[in-house]
């Protein structure tokens, strides 16, 4: 017989899922779930880009853009 679980118990939760970076602590949430290290790289490297780039975008009230359409709340991989 063999058991084997892969990824079963969440290792990010709501306690847990928040990703701050740059100097103006800009604030990334990591969907809920069971993550291997790897993914949640990729999920990052894939985000910190993007909100650099919202947060550079000023419109004429100097206000922030939502450019990506929070592609941090999609499926995580």
């Amino acid at each position: 017989m063999n058991f084997e679980t892969y990824n079963t118990i969440a290792n990010v939760t709501a306690s847990n899922n928040k990703f701050y970076f740059d100097e103006d602590d800009v604030e990334i949430t990591i969907p809920e779930g069971s993550y291997e290290l790897q993914a949640i790289n990729e999920f990052l490297r894939r985000i910190i880009p993007r909100k650099r780039l919202q947060y550079a975008i000023h419109d004429d009230n100097n206000k922030k853009h939502d450019i990506d359409g929070n592609d941090e709340n999609k499926d995580f991989p």
